[in-house]
């Protein structure tokens, strides 16, 4: 490896530029990341756990119609995505989603912090060091359980991706139009940066940080909902702006996640709708689709070879259809299927790759209500093998499942 980064480092500008050369130089660039994004650090990853995600809520009212939430958590589950090297692998309650400042996660923290009230009947307004972007937008877009096994069909195909950050957001509606049934329109739109950048008054040479700052982590969205009269019919249009991170990213492949291998490089764009229909009493279909465009912010090498120029553009997709059973076999019960490609790369014009293939996701549980404060769902999920353009990737990733909760 060192005599080929000296020879390579050995060649004129002009000669770096030569196709051939340019291609075999960022190639091998490629091939020294790709062993530690596919290796698998666990020495057994058909290991069966036992393990725990615990919250306990203090929902707080002065009036009557605001709400002070703030809610603490324990989680000490050893995150799938980790396991398999696979970010779409990530359960919805999988880990502890928080960056903290210094590294470590207590066993004991704060999940969430924020006021929410209404300015009138239309507008309301949410505030918070630890707001989920659900507290402000209208919908999650979804009649798909939220319990769902895998984080990738809960975020209905990383459309509407699980973000807690600190800052402010604000929805407004019902609309008072009524041409083509618009009068349930709602819109919603926030502001959130990552905890630790906002909490950190810091600026070196590498990182400019705080609420607002040029390298600040944060996310944008915004949401403009419709449900029908009757409640059978929910569509929702979505965007965000993203820096620092690609959350859509984070429930697909790691080329998705990030396209120029150093997260603090993007700066993302993501669209996405989502359509859900209640047929019945009893069950329901949702299907999304969504699609980000991530820019470079600036020029990277690696060990002297350039592999990404601001401005390269990398372009993913991704899709979902679930369908939700409710009172099946026996009342009380429910259930669920989904099938969905992850987000993946199908462009890439940096040096890194696109992906070869989009994974297809595939789950299923069954949820046994044993009372109106217990149940209990064994479930299965399987994400088929990734692979990028050069022909590296890693395989298929498939778990079981058995979740009891318990709700008071």
């Amino acid at each position: 490896l060192n005599y080929l980064i000296a020879e390579y480092g050995s060649l004129a500008e002009d000669q770096r530029r030569v196709g051939y050369v340019q291609n075999a130089a960022t190639k091998f660039i490629r091939n020294l990341a790709a062993y530690n994004t596919n290796k698998n650090y666990v020495a057994d990853n058909n290991a069966f756990t036992f393990s725990h995600d615990a919250s306990l809520s203090f929902d707080t009212s002065f009036s009557g119609v605001d709400k002070l939430q703030i809610r603490v958590r324990s989680n000490n589950i050893y995150s799938f995505a980790a396991r398999t090297a696979n970010p779409a692998a990530g359960l919805a309650y999988d880990g502890a989603t928080i960056e903290w400042p210094n590294g470590a996660t207590p066993f004991v923290f704060l999940d969430r912090l924020f006021y929410a009230f209404p300015l009138n009947n239309s507008f309301n307004l949410s505030l918070g060091v630890r707001l989920g972007q659900d507290g402000f937008l209208p919908s999650r877009g979804s009649f798909y359980s939220p319990s769902a096994l895998l984080e990738f069909f809960s975020s209905a195909a990383g459309v509407l991706p699980s973000y807690t950050g600190s800052g402010a957001g604000f929805n407004y509606g019902p609309f008072q139009l009524d041409f083509l049934s618009l009068k349930n329109l709602r819109f919603g739109i926030g502001y959130l940066t990552n905890e630790a950048d906002a909490v950190s008054p810091d600026a070196n040479n590498i990182m400019a940080q705080g609420w607002f700052s040029a390298n600040t982590r944060l996310r944008i969205p915004l949401q403009l909902a419709w449900q029908s009269s009757n409640s059978r019919w929910l569509f929702t249009a979505n965007y965000a702006y993203e820096r620092g991170h690609n959350s859509m990213g984070a429930v697909g492949t790691q080329l998705a996640l990030t396209p120029f291998m150093y997260a603090s490089l993007n700066e993302a764009n993501q669209l996405g709708v989502t359509i859900a229909h209640q047929i019945g009493a009893d069950f329901s279909v949702t299907a999304a689709y969504g699609h980000g465009a991530v820019k470079a912010r600036f020029n990277n090498s690696v060990l002297g070879i350039k592999m990404t120029s601001a401005g390269d553009l990398a372009q993913l997709n991704s899709w979902m259809l679930a369908l939700n059973f409710n009172n099946l076999f026996i009342k009380g019960n429910s259930a669920g299927i989904g099938v969905g490609g992850v987000p993946a790369l199908q462009t890439n014009r940096s040096g890194w790759n696109s992906d070869a293939v989009m994974p297809i996701a595939l789950e299923t549980w069954y949820q046994f209500q044993l009372s109106d404060n217990i149940s209990f769902t064994p479930g299965i999920f399987y994400i088929s093998a990734t692979a990028n353009s050069d022909g590296l990737g890693a395989g298929s990733s498939w778990g079981a499942v058995l979740k009891t909760q318990f709700n008071f």
